[in-house]
């Protein structure tokens, strides 16, 4: 334990010592961090806490049921909050800052609000493009894919899945937009994408901060630092205390690390691993790390998500210039096309690997992921 403890700090310095730049995507570059305006955002939108209706509003109208809700009423009345998201996706850096030596009291941004301000933005950018405003469309969504990559560049899983599910949700809405776009946007459009892509967080860091962040707060529980949750009593009078969570902690590091190893690597490697990993986690006899270590399809979740990213960027690629691009797909091989018919589709392998040749939809995880223009 103390050799866990030693190294912490130094662990925790090197987190918040990495490079938090990124592009601007659009406008004038202003140096400073986004989440100065991030979270006066986030405030902004609290104010949307105990309105359930006008929650599933916002949820429902993003979701393709405009006809029904008063969103546009909601979008004007969190409007400062969509002024703050621009600001910050202007802002050079992207780094929220990130107190893992909090232990237990370290915490991750409001989850409900980043909800509920991606939903503003979808629903902004459906009006926007409703009016023939396409370019204000176009920026909202394009800052909100901004505000998504902050929230999961250098962070710890949980926050890093909820930007995950904000990329999910605009990529969502900017397939529909591009559908209608007329054809002078997509140079632009395929443009930033290109930089979306180029700067896509992938789990790298975020399995070893996530693997500090355990090991910090089993120091706390170690410690019996107040309102920590309690070492089972029961096993740690039969293996002692230290033991318990000095095996915990190295499991944890040895877990993730391994996971964050696995960035890059070929798809079918990289599951054969995710679930060797995790049957490794169950079986341990540690309860601990059997609470705390990894679960879950995570890398399986971020490849479809990217796989979403490129074949719309295919797509504009294709519109701009009229030549279908080779872009790596996430899942094997590369981004596939079909553009000689009515209805041009780009697909990829999707989460089984095997090339469909274009059967399945857009949202799958069982045959190839498509995007099919109408």
């Amino acid at each position: 334990m103390r050799r866990f403890i030693a190294e912490t700090p130094a662990r925790v310095a090197e987190v918040n010592a990495r490079d938090g730049r990124r592009p601007v995507l659009r406008g004038r570059a202003v140096d400073g961090c986004a989440w100065d305006e991030y979270e006066k955002a986030l405030a902004v939108m609290e104010g949307l806490k105990g309105r359930p209706f006008d929650y599933v509003a916002l949820s429902s109208y993003s979701s393709g049921a405009q006809d029904a809700y008063p969103a546009a009423e909601l979008v004007e009345e969190f409007a400062a909050a969509l002024a703050h998201l621009s600001n910050g996706a202007a802002r050079t850096n992207g780094q929220r800052p990130l107190p893992l030596n909090l232990g237990i009291h370290f915490q991750g941004p409001n989850y409900l609000a980043v909800r509920y301000l991606a939903h503003l933005a979808v629903c902004r950018a459906h009006l926007l493009a409703g009016d023939g405003r396409f370019r204000e469309a176009l920026d909202t969504l394009f800052d909100a894919l901004t505000f998504a990559h902050d929230l999961s560049y250098n962070t710890t899983l949980l926050t890093h899945l909820f930007g995950l599910i904000d990329y999910g949700l605009v990529l969502d809405e900017l397939r529909l937009l591009l559908f209608r776009a007329p054809p002078e946007e997509f140079a632009e459009v395929a443009r930033r994408l290109e930089i979306v892509d180029a700067s896509f967080p992938d789990f790298r860091w975020t399995w070893t901060n996530d693997a500090l962040h355990v090991r910090i707060a089993l120091t706390d529980m170690w410690n019996g630092k107040q309102d920590a949750q309690p070492i089972p009593a029961g096993i740690a009078a039969v293996v002692g205390m230290n033991h318990l969570v000095s095996n915990a902690i190295a499991s944890i590091d040895d877990f993730e690390g391994r996971l964050a190893r696995m960035q890059g690597r070929s798809w079918s490697d990289a599951r054969r691993d995710e679930a060797a990993i995790q049957n490794q986690v169950w079986a341990s006899w540690n309860p601990i790390t059997r609470r705390l270590g990894p679960r879950g399809a995570q890398e399986q979740s971020l490849r479809r998500t990217l796989a979403r990213l490129r074949l719309l960027r295919a797509y504009a690629m294709w519109r701009s210039t009229g030549t279908a691009p080779d872009l790596t797909d996430p899942f094997g091989g590369t981004i596939r096309s079909d553009v000689t018919g009515p209805r041009p589709r780009f697909w990829s392998r999707g989460v089984d690997g095997n090339d469909e040749r274009g059967v399945g939809a857009w949202d799958t995880d069982t045959v190839d992921i498509v995007l099919e223009q109408p």
